[in-house]
């Protein structure tokens, strides 16, 4: 679910899409935050910069800033 989610982001750029997702798996799954922002960072880091850039936009700028989905610790411990 967090690979697809990954993947629909990079082919589209929805970022509310995306935070809809997000907050969905988390309710049908049970995952804390910081293991689903652990796994999504996990998968950024194989990307190009660009790639890179484009997800921790994502997560900083808009998970954390715009939406307050997720603690500062969540995204230390993930």
């Amino acid at each position: 679910m967090i690979t697809n989610l990954f993947l629909e982001y990079n082919e589209s750029g929805d970022v509310e899409h995306c935070a809809s997702e997000y907050l969905d798996i988390g309710s049908k799954t049970g995952l804390q935050n910081y293991v689903f922002l652990g796994y999504l960072m996990n998968n950024a880091y194989a990307m190009d910069p660009k790639g890179w850039q484009n997800i921790s936009k994502l997560v900083l700028d808009f998970f954390y800033s715009d939406r307050k989905l997720f603690s500062p610790s969540d995204l230390i411990e993930g």
